[in-house]
């Protein structure tokens, strides 16, 4: 269990690597816009054709092997199916941002309206399960201005206004850490809790101790490269990706602490599908998640698109096969069923 924070140690920042490149393509939303910007259609349809509306959040549903796109300003959740088709629930959440999925099925939203958690079944049903107008056992503080989620088993670390909590189903939420401006957490193998703080343009990690470290960015000539850390992941390789929406860019911190830039050119703007990911536009990047075989998922919020990064020589040949034995104090990564890392919007056994 994560207790309260007991240190604070800062990192000094390693030098910059690069070892794994990506490809860049589109995956859901043309881009095209309303009145408002963005706009909705496409359902039944190709998702490269269909309209989102600054999508905010993205998660790998790896019992289903889809992504589910939480389509902010349409306030809808919607599926991006394995032959490329969308699809959406028939449930409208206010603003949603940060989705989540066990190991079931059931995907896990904010409903940012009534400060809820929403979780909508495999066949479509919704029920919040926690928020400020439930019994005291359940409040959690605003999700308006920062949510973000994990599924764990038996429950959902959530970030809120009050800071990090821990749901334990059915009706248990224990506080975890004080922390405010948290715009996304990430888990991995180890226990170690990571998170961003985006006014602050930090990424910390709590380790299982409580001890709370600060992990490198850029210089301090390269700061306006590190604007607005937002949506987190561990890849397979433990680094951990980094949506900046503020700086255009998808960013890597290795084990070691060197930083890479691995998506976006930092300029504003839509280019680049079918080549480097790292000479591509990206606007306001948010979301981000991974799937069983390295594949990165980026909610791209001011071009309207969720965007996909490969892995240079391809997926994982060999992502299937029987979950291996839990040996990291109880985690195991529910889409790779890895003992490695855990990503956002993905389940661990604890």
């Amino acid at each position: 269990m994560l207790n309260r924070f007991i240190l604070v140690l800062v990192l000094s920042r390693a030098p910059t690597a690069f070892s794994q490149v990506y490809t860049v393509e589109t995956i859901a939303g043309s881009g095209s816009t309303g009145l408002l910007g963005g706009g909705f259609s496409g359902d039944g349809g190709s998702a490269t054709s269909s309209m989102l509306s600054q999508p905010m959040g993205v998660a790998w549903d790896g019992s289903n092997n889809t992504v589910i796109v939480a389509d902010t300003g349409n306030g809808r959740i919607r599926r991006v199916l394995g032959d490329g088709t969308i699809t959406s629930f028939n449930v409208r959440i206010t603003r949603p941002q940060a989705p989540a999925v066990d190991s079931l099925g059931n995907i896990y939203i904010d409903e940012s309206r009534f400060d809820g958690i929403v979780r909508i079944t495999p066949s479509g049903q919704a029920a919040t399960i926690a928020g400020y107008n439930l019994p005291a056992g359940l409040q959690i503080g605003s999700l308006e201005s920062s949510p973000c989620l994990i599924a764990i088993d038996g429950g959902l670390l959530i970030c809120s206004s009050r800071g990090i909590h821990r749901l334990t189903f059915p009706d248990r939420v224990a506080f975890i850490a004080d922390q405010s401006d948290i715009y996304g957490l990430a888990l991995d193998s180890t226990g170690n809790l990571f998170f961003s703080m985006s006014a602050a343009g930090l990424v910390r990690r709590i380790d299982p101790t409580g001890a709370i470290t600060t992990l490198p960015k850029l210089t301090n000539a390269e700061q306006d490269q590190f604007l607005s850390p937002r949506g987190l992941a561990v890849d397979l390789q433990g680094n951990v990706v980094v949506a900046l929406a503020g700086s255009h860019r998808v960013v890597r911190i290795s084990p070691g602490g060197a930083v890479t830039t691995i998506a976006g050119t930092g300029t504003a703007g839509f280019s680049g599908d079918g080549g480097s990911a790292a000479l591509a536009q990206f606007s306001s990047p948010t979301g981000v998640a991974i799937d069983r075989t390295g594949n990165l998922y980026i909610a791209d919020t001011n071009n309207h698109r969720i965007r996909k990064l490969i892995p240079s020589g391809g997926p994982n040949p060999n992502p299937t096969g029987p979950p291996p034995a839990i040996t990291f104090n109880g985690f195991v990564h529910g889409a790779t069923f890895s003992d490695r890392v855990v990503a956002p919007g993905q389940v661990i056994s604890i």
